[in-house]
């Protein structure tokens, strides 16, 4: 290697090469360039030194160096001359290597690159449109390689309801494909659904890119689906209002099976017989009351029947636990009832007693007496059992004023008589 070799440095690489130089022979600044990058200038450098690998292997490192400013041009500078020495042609290629600003369309797509990933603005837009098919007494004709001149044909519109020709940049597309593709369609379906296909005369034959386009399951399955919307268009339906439909069907079943089942539950509070058997399984001749009353009401009604034979067990809502919650939840509805009847008269009085049960645990009943104006009469409705660990007067006013409070009476104002049997 000469002393007359050409280091090609990027701009503001000079800072980091100027060392390398000084270890040589002496570095002088002769000036700037056009960009405004300095440039140095060694001619004392030795050939031997120059030969050296390590200092080759450092000058090959340059391209890896980070530019210190923001000029673009790269520079080759001539150890020899005073004057920057021109860039040679292959110098353009080599400038992108170790430097990703610099790196080719791989890495950043190009304007027409993005122009043709993009769909072009004389064609369909979105699935609501039909296929735009254009037909001209003449499409424009263009020759690949040696062969004539071949163009779009407009017969394909009537053998291929999917075709879609742009004028813009003369190419054929699949409607189909475009707006109801999978999201992995393929090489081979990929002109026909971006950039456009316009190999004309790639376009029938043994190889023929329309017949494998037909033929793949990607277009296959876009047709389908092209289809189903079209009916779905036509019926005025769309996938959401099936959905919809299907879960309002399925509400209203929910809704007439505890409907039901609550019916069943409070015919059985009603009449004072018990709920529950004492072997509740599907095979037993009596299960209690509550299943006995559900099955035969499911011999007349194919929704109870449909949910009592084939329904989720956890769908069913008869165990005992549901059974209790029904039943207090059905207390809470008519204890509602009573107080909104009581409010509207203003003023009652409460009666309450304490006896033992078959627990021998105290419990202590109340009852409200109020003047129904519907009936146009004197009622006196139960609220509620109260178990009692204390029996003084202290802890019997407490349980009674709470359970008014929970009903939401004011009984400061509204109570105006109070009987307790055997109490002062």
């Amino acid at each position: 290697m000469s002393s007359s070799m050409r280091l090609r440095a990027r701009p503001g690489q000079f800072v980091a090469l100027c060392p390398l130089l000084r270890a040589g022979g002496t570095s002088r600044h002769i000036g700037r360039n056009e960009k405004g990058c300095s440039v140095h200038n060694n001619k004392g450098l030795d050939a031997k030194f120059l030969a050296l690998p390590s200092l080759q292997n450092n000058f090959e490192s340059l391209e890896n160096l980070p530019r210190l400013n923001e000029c673009d041009a790269p520079l080759t500078v001539n150890l020899e001359s005073d004057k920057p020495a021109k860039k040679s042609e292959g110098d353009c290629d080599r400038e992108s290597i170790g430097n990703p600003a610099r790196s080719s369309s791989h890495d950043h797509p190009t304007k027409k690159q993005k122009k043709e990933d993009s769909a072009p603005a004389d064609i369909s837009q979105s699935a609501s449109e039909n296929p735009i098919q254009v037909r001209l007494k003449e499409y424009p004709r263009h020759s690949e390689g040696k062969s004539y001149a071949r163009s779009f044909v407009g017969a394909w519109f009537d053998k291929y309801e999917w075709a879609e020709y742009s004028k813009e940049r003369d190419a054929m597309f699949c409607f189909a494909c475009r707006h109801f593709a999978p999201p992995t369609y393929g090489n081979a379906n990929e002109a026909f659904i971006k950039s456009g296909f316009r190999r004309w005369k790639k376009a029938h034959g043994k190889d023929g890119a329309i017949e494998k386009h037909i033929s793949s399951q990607c277009h296959k399955t876009s047709c389908i689906a092209w289809a189903d919307y079209q009916r779905n268009k036509a019926d005025k339906t769309s996938i959401a209002q099936c959905i919809s439909e299907a879960y309002q069907k399925k509400v209203r079943e929910n809704r007439h099976y505890i409907k039901t089942l609550g019916e069943i539950i409070l015919l059985t509070v009603t009449q004072d017989i018990s709920q529950r058997g004492h072997r509740e399984g599907d095979d037993e001749l009596n299960p209690g009351n509550v299943r006995k009353i559900l099955r035969f009401t499911a011999k007349r009604d194919p929704i109870i029947a449909d949910r009592v034979e084939s329904g989720p067990k956890n769908e069913k809502y008869t165990c005992s636990a549901i059974q209790n919650e029904m039943i207090d939840t059905l207390a809470c509805m008519v204890k509602e009832e009573i107080a909104e009847k009581v409010r509207s008269c203003h003023y009652f009085s409460v009666q309450a007693d304490e006896a033992k049960d078959v627990s021998k645990a105290e419990q202590l009943a109340l009852v409200i007496r109020f003047y129904d104006e519907i009936a146009n009469c004197i009622q006196e409705c139960f609220i509620s059992f109260t178990q009692m660990d204390l029996l003084d007067a202290a802890s019997i006013t407490d349980i009674i004023l709470k359970s008014l409070d929970k009903l939401g009476l004011d009984y400061k104002s509204s109570l105006v008589g109070l009987g307790l049997m055997g109490h002062q």
